[in-house]
């Protein structure tokens, strides 16, 4: 829980002592950087103003969980479709392999963020898009 209050503090500017941790989502591996990743989840008032660090994050996106479990905002993509040839080698990932993917304001929000995004949906009994198959394992 520290560590992902940490990160959040980092990569955005969240002020941990503003978010009740409500608890975790199941562990998820991370192919790309090879780690068992345990999201957190907090609940927050939203009314700080948040700050995206360069050097982390392209944007920060505030969807509701109505839009999140809107079908017309979620599905599933070839990564083919996402990625360019040389990108899909560099991350090793195949070319028959999909994502999840979200709609958010006009940003695609795809891979592992949207993996969570599913899983989160998922614990809430919300409409989600499926997670392949091979999704969150170790090769």
């Amino acid at each position: 829980v520290a560590a992902a209050l940490r990160e959040a503090q980092e990569e955005v500017g969240l002020d941990p002592s503003g978010v009740r941790v409500l608890g975790s989502l199941d562990r998820t591996y991370l192919a790309v950087s090879d780690f068992d990743v345990l999201p957190v989840v907090g609940v927050w008032d939203g009314l700080a103003p948040l700050t995206p660090s360069p050097d982390e994050v392209a944007a920060i996106l505030r969807p509701t969980l109505r839009q999140l479990a809107d079908p017309a905002n979620h599905g599933t993509m070839a990564f083919g479709d996402i990625m360019d040839e040389e990108a899909m080698a560099a991350r090793g990932v195949p070319g028959n392999l999909a994502s999840p993917v979200f709609w958010v304001d006009g940003t695609l929000v795809w891979g592992f963020t949207a993996g969570l995004l599913v899983g989160f949906l998922d614990s809430l009994g919300l409409q989600a898009p499926p997670l392949p198959a091979h999704w969150g394992t170790r090769p």
